[in-house]
């Protein structure tokens, strides 16, 4: 997050950045939470601690989902979020062909 700091910035701008990386650790930050909106809006949250009483020490991750509340495998978060690769079809219009199976990384 330090690039986009204030402090980073006006440091940035004197020509005063230094190499120093003691102080890196303060930026660096660990994510508890996704948002994706699609038609709807769907939330992936990180939960604080485990719940009282549960023997897991791993903190686990939920999928809100307009009324549905659901577990969630952290490692889905490229694929529902829109990243790595994804087999689509797409029609053509000027060409009037329809294209199978592009492989295509967003």
């Amino acid at each position: 997050m330090e690039p986009f700091t204030l402090d980073y910035l006006t440091k940035k701008e004197s020509d005063q950045l230094d190499m120093d990386t003691s102080n890196k650790s303060q930026y660096e930050y660990e994510l508890v939470g996704v948002l994706v909106h699609t038609s709807t809006d769907i939330t992936i949250i990180k939960e604080r601690k485990p719940a009282p009483g549960d023997p897991s020490t791993e903190r686990r991750w939920y999928q809100f989902n307009d009324s549905n509340v659901e577990l969630f495998d952290a490692k889905d978060i490229p694929k529902q979020c829109y990243g790595g690769p994804e087999q689509i079809t797409k029609w053509d219009t000027n060409l009037q062909k329809c294209y199978s199976n592009i492989s295509k990384t967003v």
